[in-house]
């Protein structure tokens, strides 16, 4: 049997990421749903392990919500995406989950800034 000895001046960071900008990269993307049915676009953002920074391999899920009003994704804010992502200008895909495999692997330097949503506030209110 071996043991195993705690030691918490080992530890690495732990919870949430602070806010900064961090150098990241895409792991995956894809099309998604809340168990209500609500449908996103996730993406899980992996901050690299090979630049010198705080929270390395810690993910971060941003997500591209459907309107409520028109069922759409919002074409500017995916446009942002690609377009940080230095995906090529005029390409075509054969759908959604086409333009999100590319997506994929693709380095981009993001923001976080951790906010606090009114549904969020809503939710822990109860």
């Amino acid at each position: 049997m071996t043991t195993f000895n705690l030691d918490f001046s080992k530890a690495t960071q732990t919870g949430g990421i602070k806010d900064g900008t961090y150098e990241v990269f895409v792991n995956k993307a894809f099309e998604d749903a809340t168990p209500s049915g609500s449908e996103y676009i996730n993406i899980d953002l992996v901050v690299r392990n090979d630049v010198d920074q705080p929270y390395k391999n810690a993910h971060v899920f941003p997500k591209v919500w459907k309107s409520k009003k028109d069922g759409k994704y919002n074409e500017g804010m995916i446009m942002a995406i690609a377009q940080s992502l230095q995906l090529q200008d005029g390409k075509q895909y054969n759908g959604l989950d086409e333009l999100l495999a590319d997506f994929v692997l693709k380095p981009v330097k993001v923001t976080i800034k951790n906010e606090t949503s009114e549904y969020t506030v809503k939710l822990t209110k109860t």
